[in-house]
């Protein structure tokens, strides 16, 4: 730790333990592992522990292999320290790299991938008991007029609109390895004439047809391809994306280290590296390179090229045999590699074989435009077509595996799965195994005929079986059940808080109808007074002051909430409001101003809010069951962003739609509103939501386009089930009706 260190760290210790410098030993060292000061006072102790030195690159290959078994152990012995480990990750993530303040819930500036309007993350452990994150990240650069212009009527605009797309895209997602892989390809041709060349991939090899690249994302299929996707058109050799690595790493090697006799006394260097070497290698990147903490020295491992090449071929080269996890869905490879290269970022359309997968787009205006299924398919040079779309300064700093996906409905569905996702089967597998046992113990003493008192054995065995039936609907892991305590008892992170937007109990209480409310109880005047806890209320008898006259449903809601007197103090807020005394907990309660604006949750009665196909805007005189339907439409709109106290409020000349028509006409017209102005992009987007889910399909690749799964699955055929559905035990909640 050296002279400095030493005297730095007794400076701290002597601050913080508030010691004389006769009330303490100086710090004894030993390396960088371990060292304790025991202080004069009494029982006083202070132990600190640092890190152990990184691994040398140049040790031997059983080195390698004891680093590597030590932090395997040593992960799955401290799982708390897995999830510290992790959590730490994600705060520098959002703060850092994101650029997101989580106090103001706004963004400080453009992070890496633009700047973020809103996220959502979902935790979920990996089956080596680590976690990870999938994130849904909104960024201001790919706003609602870009995305629209995509597929604008005109050509000029969405030429421009895709070529901006995609230059963002290629600012934060990279499909390739980073440094240019020159190789030293040796080429014999039919007449045996021997020729060595050096040049890129792209320069010196070719692909093979697509139907090979269909064969290799097969689960039954790819062992045949043995990832040789390219060839050389004079020799004909067969060359895999790991062939073009190690080709690249023996030429820079050769570069670096000059000369057989130098190469023979660096068996570290033996190209291809081992599993453990190369794992060590990559993680140990950010320390070694850019200005890390223990910079290497050497010519081959601190070389930028090499330790870039090697962190993409450890975390982002997707296997050419792919895993188990790759056929969860199907028979061929649900990350659809390999994929061909591409010379630049484009927007890949799938529009049927008979144009059979255009949308009709509808907007508010009354305009119609027509999309198609889509994905992004970024830059990949020849050599990268198993490389993962990452992010190239994550994988810098943190030297682990990223997957970005952009422009696909089902990746948002993806990662919106993941609330309500089960891992029970999973996380339960240890204890269902154990509840096995004791499933079958009982049922061989249910067929035992015979009479007489039951035993303490037996009423053991039946509390033991509903104990596991109660029990295992409820199990995490340990590495989880640390992480879900320190985020708040939750494995989803927010960049918003959320509030309740009750359209439906606006609307019944407006109609006079019965509502379903809370009933609270308080004391006045050593009277119990009990009062109705509606948010329906807390707008209708909202405060007199004029900044709420104007004010919508939905913007209340997203500003403001309301707070209880009795607990004036721990409430918070930056301002405090009274409301009317029409309102009937005005005495027990108050509307508090938050300090960040939270997102309304929107609960809408089903069916009221129709697409806008069925409105039929350019209709001016409709059917009267269009009337029908625009007059519902109009309703729920101005209840969450028009100005009320009463439902006439809401009307025009006895029209619900008169009025919101006027609204919106006044809106395309750019005119001031009284209507909420961000209420129409509101109601856009959950048009727009709702033609996504319903109507717009999953983009094909090119490849799943011009070629044929040779191989599909049986008609019947399905994935693998849980560990309960195979099971030929019976349930055991079906235990209970043997019993009776």
């Amino acid at each position: 730790m050296g002279e400095f260190g030493g005297k730095f760290l007794n400076g701290i210790v002597r601050h913080f333990c508030n010691l004389d410098d006769t009330e303490y030993s100086n710090i004894e060292y030993s390396g960088k592992v371990l060292f304790i000061l025991q202080c004069l006072k009494p029982n006083m102790y202070l132990f600190i522990v640092f890190q152990h030195g990184l691994p040398s690159l140049k040790c031997s290959e059983e080195d390698c292999l004891a680093d590597f078994v030590l932090r395997r152990d040593t992960r799955m012995k401290y799982p708390g320290s897995c999830s510290l480990e992790f959590q730490s990750a994600m705060q520098i993530i959002t703060k850092c790299m994101l650029r997101w303040d989580t106090k103001t819930q706004s963004s400080r500036g453009k992070g890496i991938l633009g700047t973020v309007v809103a996220f959502f993350g979902a935790d979920e452990e990996q089956g080596r008991k680590t976690l990870h994150r999938h994130w849904q990240i909104w960024v201001k650069e790919l706003n609602k007029t870009l995305r629209d212009c995509l597929f604008d009527r005109d050509a000029t605009k969405r030429q421009d609109a895709r070529k901006t797309f995609c230059r963002h895209i290629d600012n934060v997602i990279s499909a390739c390895y980073g440094p240019d892989l020159s190789i030293t390809h040796r080429c014999i041709d039919g007449n045996k004439n021997e020729q060595f060349k050096v040049d890129i991939p792209g320069n010196l090899f070719k692909e093979v047809n697509p139907t090979v690249f269909r064969r290799a994302r097969h689960k039954d299929l790819y062992d045949e391809v043995k990832g040789g996707i390219m060839y050389c058109p004079e020799c004909k050799q067969t060359v895999s994306t790991i062939d073009i690595v190690n080709k690249a790493l023996q030429r820079w090697k050769d570069c670096l280290i000059p000369g057989d006799r130098a190469q023979h006394n660096r068996p570290d260097t033996t190209i291809p590296l081992s599993k453990e070497r190369l794992d060590m290698a990559a993680y140990t990147f950010a320390y070694h390179m850019n200005g890390g903490c223990a910079l290497e020295n050497d010519p081959f491992w601190g070389d930028k090229n090499v330790r870039e090449t090697l962190v993409r071929y450890r975390f982002e080269e997707h296997s050419f045999s792919h895993s188990a996890s790759c056929f969860k869905k199907d028979c061929e490879c649900r990350f659809l590699f390999p994929f061909m290269s591409t010379d630049y970022t484009y927007i890949h359309e799938d529009k049927g074989d008979k144009d059979q997968n255009n949308t009709s787009w509808y907007f508010l205006d009354g305009s119609i435009n027509t999309v198609y299924p889509f994905m992004v398919l970024p830059k990949r040079p020849m050599g990268c077509q198993f490389i993962n779309a990452h992010n190239k300064a994550i994988s810098d700093v943190f030297n682990f595996n990223t997957n970005i996906q952009i422009g696909d409905a089902s990746q948002v569905f993806y990662s919106t799965l993941y609330t309500s996702k089960s891992t029970q089967d999973e996380d339960s597998e240890k204890q269902i195994r154990i509840g096995r046992a004791v499933i079958k113990r009982i049922k061989r003493v249910l067929n035992d005929k015979h009479d007489g008192e039951p035993s303490f054995g037996e009423g053991l065995s039946r509390v033991l079986s509903g104990l596991n039936a109660a029990t295992t609907r409820n199990v995490i892991s340990a590495t989880m059940a640390h992480l879900i305590p320190c985020n708040d008892g939750s494995r989803f992170v927010y960049s918003h808080t959320f509030s309740d937007l009750l359209v439906g109990q606006m609307e019944a209480t407006l109609e006079g109808e019965d509502v379903n409310v809370r009933i609270r109880s308080n004391k006045l005047q050593n009277k119990i007074i009990t009062w109705p806890d509606s948010l329906a209320d807390d707008y209708i008898h909202r405060p007199i002051e004029y900044e709420f006259d104007q004010i919508c449903f939905y913007e209340m809601t997203m500003c403001y909430k309301k707070g209880f007197k009795a607990f004036t103090n721990i409430q918070g807020g930056v301002k405090k409001y009274t409301f009317m005394e029409t309102h009937p907990g005005h005495k027990f309660s108050h509307l508090i101003q938050l300090r960040f604006p939270s997102i309304p949750r929107i609960a809408l009665p089903r069916g009221k809010l129709c697409p806008l196909d069925e409105l039929d805007l350019k209709c001016t005189n409709p059917p009267h069951h269009v009337v029908c339907k625009r007059e519902m439409y109009a309703k729920m709109a101005l209840l969450m962003f028009y100005p009320f106290r009463q439902l006439n409020d809401l009307k025009y000349n006895g029209s619900y739609w008169r009025l919101f028509h006027n609204e919106l006409r006044k809106h395309i017209n750019k005119e001031t509103t009284v209507f909420w102005k961000k209420g129409f992009e509101i109601l856009q987007n959950i048009q727009d939501r709702s033609t996504l889910e319903k109507h717009v399909k999953r983009a094909r690749d090119p490849i799943s386009m011009t070629t044929k799964n040779e191989k599909p699955n049986d008609a019947n055929g399905t994935q693998a089930k849980s560990i309960a559905g195979n099971s030929a035990i019976g349930d055991i909640l079906d235990m209970n009706k043997q019993l009776k």
